[in-house]
């Protein structure tokens, strides 16, 4: 463990820093990969069996005196019983598949140790159209200028990137794919005879639903973040039980969020199109003097300590928002 970082009590948080070992260098990589899908299907009537259950609550109203009609004929519900009409879950989950890579190089001399690893994560999400990409950095360095003088130094930076579908308690209902895809009518398929996205069945089926693979697929989320995280600290022995350790320290953070609807959306159809850009830029610096003494007199130890700190933090964001 080491006293230096950023944000903690006083200032000081302990950071726990993994470093190499003296001899040569040590190379090390890693791979893992897992495979996600959709726990507990929801069990649903395939085309054929909607079909006559909706003929039945047509046959059965006649409030108006006239002879009801089936909505399908049977030659429909034949071709339904062959082909299965469209099974909106399996149309807007997938089989995910997540693989992350590490690699890390380790060594050091009687004077200096490292460690510097870089690691890459990428995770598809079950729902189509989301995603996480992760890639990261680490640099840990700690060593001895002179016998009264040592040093220690780390740097991590992530770039991470998110991918999403339109989902989540802030969703409008129609267009939120989660819940359209097991309530759209399973005789309707996905796209119309011209290629467009189909609509929901106004005689039969619910007219507020929007096509659920048009709701995941179309919208354009992403959200975009660069986290950079600095650590170093000079240490002086000046006399016997006497330290000063000089400690700096960077947060650095970058949000870069994005997104777009267009016509073929829930969102984007009633404004004719619609976007928001967010960026956030955070900087935090930090500068921590820690002198201390330490002394044994007589079976009876103290230790002294003072402090003296600054600190200095700036944020800037920006939204634009845009529709017609």
């Amino acid at each position: 463990l080491s006293w230096y970082g950023l944000r903690g009590s006083n200032g000081v948080i302990l950071v726990t820093t993994k470093l190499g070992r003296q001899g040569k260098a040590v190379i090390n990589y890693t791979f893992d990969g897992s495979a996600a899908t959709l726990n507990n299907k929801p069990k649903l009537l395939d085309a054929a069996d909607y079909a006559r259950e909706i003929n039945k609550v047509r046959l059965a109203q006649n409030g108006n005196g006239a002879q009801p009609q089936p909505i399908f004929s049977d030659a429909e519900i034949s071709a339904f019983q062959q082909n299965g009409g469209t099974d909106w879950v399996d149309a807007v989950y997938r089989t995910a598949y997540t693989q992350n890579h590490q690699v890390s190089v380790s060594g050091g001399s009687e004077k200096v140790t490292y460690l510097v690893s870089g690691a890459y994560l990428n995770q598809q999400g079950i729902l189509i159209n989301s995603a996480y990409d992760r890639y990261s950095i680490r640099a840990n360095f700690k060593g001895e200028i002179v016998k009264w003088v040592s040093f220690g130094a780390n740097l991590s930076t992530a770039k991470e990137k998110a991918k999403s579908s339109v989902c989540g308690g802030n969703t409008n209902y129609p267009a939120n794919p989660i819940i359209a895809a097991p309530s759209f009518s399973p005789t309707i398929p996905i796209y119309d005879s011209v290629g467009n996205y189909s609509a929901a069945e106004l005689r039969y089926a619910n007219p507020t639903l929007w096509n659920p693979v048009a709701s995941a697929k179309e919208p354009i989320i992403n959200n975009g973040t660069i986290h950079n995280n600095i650590n170093a600290y000079l240490e002086f022995k000046l006399l016997e039980g006497l330290t000063l350790k000089v400690t700096g320290g960077a947060i650095l953070t970058n949000i870069d969020d994005y997104n777009f609807y267009n016509n073929k959306t829930f969102t984007g159809l009633a404004k004719n199109g619609s976007g928001n850009i967010f960026t956030d830029n955070n900087t935090y610096f930090q500068n921590s003097n820690i002198l201390t003494y330490d002394k044994t007199i007589n079976k009876s130890h103290f230790t002294i300590t003072a402090v003296a700190e600054q600190k200095y933090t700036k944020d800037f964001n920006s939204a634009i928002n845009a529709s017609d």
